[in-house]
């Protein structure tokens, strides 16, 4: 098993479960750890997955809880959490999601020209590896962490939504890509998307189908503000 062809978020739910292992003082790092790691990502892939699949997770993670109080604890001269190893059975289950990797690369390969044609410039070597050499204009932040957002919005629509290929692609990119909550914007910037949101065919919705803006009569806004 290679932790480096797991994605990033992946690779930070796989180090999380060995940190939830060492703080328990167990010596394997096992299904339930991994597990409960997903559950306490409450915005991750994960919880999403097991939510549309109409799984209780509050329920869930009790019992996983439940799972892990009757793992050993080890303590004692010469033992050490932090050195806690990968159990058989949790390296089958990541062996399982390598194949599924290599599946979603091939995929991947598939949708090489409909992804390139969002803006992205990147190179399959062999199965294992893509070499990110450009991202769409007006998109910032790392290529690696876009690229992986991008597949994993992607993945979640699949599960959500009956979408062509391309429109869950582009979907895909505006939620991964989009503004978010918070964050500050100049002028220039707030009229630049503006023009960008009045330019689209529906700017009313999100792709969600979420409300972008509200109408309503100024002369009421007095009233509005009046407690």
């Amino acid at each position: 098993m290679n932790i480096n062809r797991f994605t990033e978020k992946s690779q930070e739910a796989l180090r999380e479960a060995q940190g939830i292992a060492t703080r328990r003082n167990h010596q394997g790092v096992d299904v339930e750890h991994l597990l409960l790691a997903l559950l306490e990502d409450e915005q991750g892939l994960g919880n999403s997955v097991l939510k549309l699949a109409g799984v209780d997770t509050t329920i869930l993670r009790t019992k996983v809880e439940a799972e892990l109080a009757k793992i050993p604890r080890v303590s004692g001269t010469g033992a050490d959490a932090s050195q806690a190893y990968v159990t058989q059975r949790l390296g089958r289950v990541l062996a399982r999601a390598e194949q599924e990797a290599d599946k979603l690369k091939a995929e991947i390969a598939e949708m090489e020209e409909e992804i390139k044609t969002l803006g992205f410039r990147f190179e399959v070597f062999g199965k294992n590896s893509l070499l990110i050499s450009g991202i769409p204009a007006g998109t910032t932040g790392s290529e690696k962490e876009l690229f992986e957002g991008l597949i994993e919005q992607f993945k979640k629509n699949q599960a959500e939504l009956a979408l062509p290929l391309r429109e869950n692609l582009a979907r895909s990119l505006a939620k991964r890509a989009g503004i978010k909550a918070g964050q500050k914007l100049g002028k220039e910037e707030i009229e630049a998307l503006l023009s960008g949101l009045f330019a689209c065919h529906t700017p009313n919705f999100t792709p969600e189908g979420d409300t972008t803006f509200f109408i309503f009569d100024t002369s009421k806004i007095e009233s509005y503000l009046k407690r």
